[in-house]
């Protein structure tokens, strides 16, 4: 993990979902940290990355944006403490804002798309 440029997307899965987080330039103890936005914490959190892979195997989704490593980081360590939402503030809107990309939740978008499609499928199987 030395090797990974700050700023670098990474993920783990928490349950069915993927928790992502932003690779930092602080290392505490030898250990380099991960800033994320998670529901565990309940807000964004600069912490060791063996506390955000919390024994998972971690994947790497590379840099995603042309802003500096500098400048994701100062964005990122702007957010800490900020309250996590899982509708308008989790993981994905966090590290998408962090690197100046559009702000959006994919895996949220398909639950929400998934829920509805099992509803409007229920509600037809019932009225047959």
């Amino acid at each position: 993990m030395n090797n990974f440029i700050p700023g670098t997307v990474v993920s783990v899965m928490a349950g069915p979902i993927e928790h992502f987080g932003i690779v930092s330039d602080l290392e505490i103890g030898g250990m380099p940290c991960i800033i994320s936005n998670s529901r565990r914490s309940g807000q964004v959190a600069e912490e060791p990355v063996n506390v955000f892979a919390d024994g998972k195997t971690m994947k790497i989704h590379g840099y995603p944006s042309r802003r500096t490593p500098a400048a994701v980081i100062a964005c990122a360590r702007s957010q800490l403490g900020k309250a996590y939402n899982l509708v308008s503030w989790n993981c994905e809107h966090f590290i998408r804002w962090a690197h100046g990309l559009k702000v959006e939740s994919p895996q949220l978008r398909i639950a929400v798309v998934t829920g509805l499609v099992i509803f409007a499928l229920f509600y037809l199987s019932k009225k047959q």
